[in-house]
């Protein structure tokens, strides 16, 4: 993830996030606790920044 400013990882207690910076939209992907548990969403760029932050931090 380091070396790919596309990809950002967010970890809370509960679970873990994927962010990835497509063309079009923004793709979250949850893991969680194991990985058969995974989630994922695709979000348009055109929502403002607090329904996106909203959406990631409600978790899967």
């Amino acid at each position: 993830m380091d070396d790919n400013p596309c990809q950002w990882m967010l970890d809370r207690a509960e679970w873990r996030a994927l962010l990835l910076l497509e063309r079009e939209d923004l793709k979250v992907i949850w893991h969680p606790g194991s990985p058969d548990a995974m989630v994922q969403c695709s979000l348009p760029y055109g929502l403002s920044r607090a329904d996106i932050e909203a959406a990631i931090q409600a978790g899967p």
